[in-house]
């Protein structure tokens, strides 16, 4: 079985995948083997992504396809991503069956074993996903060769790739996702998420993540019920992007990249009123730079509480593994330092901190305090009530990732551009209260509906 033309795995979407399957004009196997061909062109040659720390082998993959294939001809679909790939950030356990190692990102972790699946590799299981690859903490690419990806977030580390990839992707509420068998640096801050190429796709994949608590809120056909062609009745605040945008010494400019975020920014508020909204500008947040406590975040002074603790049970769940504790693993960064602590990462004082700088309950609860209070109560909370807003809209090139997980709120980003300078993709990001994803779809599939097609990173195009 083949298609007409060659699978554009840097555009095509889940939903487009899909149909295809379903119109016979695609196999499993196919998809499974064009996967693997992109991500050998440029995981480490080609564009040399580095974005996948491993893949499954070839024989398990195609084996599981063919069966998705089998079934299929026999009318068993499991759902909608049945006889899809999907990679999964590697800090999500998954079982030695499926060939590939959970690490965390580390060598120490390369030869241990988990004893099960996390719930949520069994929960895609079940859907008929075909699980691919791991992908590496710090670089989440699925454009070159994805449909959908799974990761984690406390700060930024799920939007702002995707962000940078043209894609769609929601952080979730905190407390609200399934984190059994997931490595969760706090049940605080901390919640899976996905990436995807539309809107749909990220609604789907954002159900499937949801604990059975938060599932039961939404309708039975979930947040599908809350897509509309346009802004009508919805209220967005839009933050100042000049207060709102990375420091010259975080994010240097180049040519006229700035102003072309910044137009491309306010943009959006004329998009919203030309299709039936309302936009509210400009909507004051405070800064992160009130976020700290002794000159660090308070997201990462609490973190540090209860890190070490998270990180060793965590460990205690591998069935074998050469490190089991905190100071095991600042060792055997130190015993291996060449490919631990290589020159573009060489320090790990964040993970010392958690053992030589340890907070006490009190000065944990403290930091969360003041965490909920500047980004709730002084933030997004009084933002949405003094403005009559349903959410606010910021730059995704800014530390408002900080500010969603200062409050456990949810936050989203959409593709708006790239950069003339060099074709890099940027976006934007939208933070509502918790529970309120069903009006960030809302505004998602409104900007979706009008607006142009998600332009590609040309690097990424063959």
């Amino acid at each position: 079985m083949a298609t007409s033309k060659p699978l554009d795995l840097v555009r095509m979407t889940a939903t487009e995948l899909q149909v295809l399957l379903e119109d016979g004009k695609l196999a499993s196997v196919e998809l499974i083997k064009e996967t693997l061909a992109q991500i050998n062109r440029h995981n480490t040659k080609g564009l040399a992504l580095k974005a996948l720390i491993s893949t499954a082998p070839e024989h398990i993959l195609i084996n599981r396809a063919a069966a998705l294939d089998d079934e299929r001809t026999k009318g068993q679909v499991r759902g909608p991503f049945h006889g899809l790939p999907v990679l999964v950030k590697d800090v999500i356990n998954t079982h030695p069956n499926l060939g590939m190692p959970t690490t965390l990102g580390s060598y120490s972790l390369l030869t241990a074993k988990v004893s099960k699946n996390a719930t949520i590799v069994d929960k895609m299981i079940e859907q008929g996903m075909i699980i691919v690859g791991k992908t590496n903490l710090n670089n989440q690419e699925l454009s070159s060769w994805n449909p959908v990806a799974l990761g984690t977030e406390v700060d930024g580390s799920l939007v702002q790739p995707a962000a940078r990839a043209a894609l769609y992707a929601m952080k979730p509420s905190v407390g609200a996702t399934e984190l059994g068998g997931v490595f969760a640096v706090s049940e605080e801050f901390d919640s899976l998420g996905s990436m995807a190429k539309s809107t749909l796709d990220l609604a789907r994949m954002t159900e499937l993540v949801l604990n059975p608590g938060a599932r039961s809120r939404p309708p039975k056909d979930g947040y599908l019920s809350y897509f509309r062609r346009d802004f009508a009745s919805l209220r967005v605040g839009f933050v100042d992007p000049e207060q709102w945008r990375w420091p010259d010494n975080v994010q240097p400019q180049k040519n006229n990249t700035r102003e072309q975020m910044k137009q491309s920014y306010l943009a959006i508020m004329k998009l919203v009123e030309n299709n039936g909204g309302e936009a509210v500008f400009p909507v004051t947040i405070p800064p992160v730079s009130e976020y700290l406590i002794n000159g660090q975040p308070c997201t990462i002074l609490a973190i540090r509480h209860v890190f070490k603790t998270n990180l060793e049970k965590y460990f205690s769940a591998f069935s074998s593994a050469e490190i089991r504790t905190a100071e095991g693993l600042i060792q055997y960064n130190k015993e291996h330092a060449s490919i631990e602590l290589p020159p573009d990462f060489p320090e790990q004082e964040r993970l010392v901190d958690t053992i030589e700088n340890l907070i006490n309950a009190e000065q944990y609860q403290h930091a969360v305090t003041v965490c909920r209070q500047l980004s709730r109560g002084n933030g997004i909370d009084k933002a949405l009530s003094e403005s009559n807003i349903d959410l606010v809209a910021f730059p995704m090139d800014s530390p408002c990732p900080r500010v969603a997980a200062a409050a456990g709120y949810p936050i989203a980003t959409m593709p708006i551009g790239t950069l003339d300078y060099n074709g890099r993709p940027f976006g934007l990001a939208i933070i509502a209260k918790a529970g309120r994803e069903d009006v960030m779809f809302s505004f998602m599939s409104a900007f979706e509906a009008n607006s142009e097609p998600r332009a590609v990173p040309p690097t990424l195009v063959d």
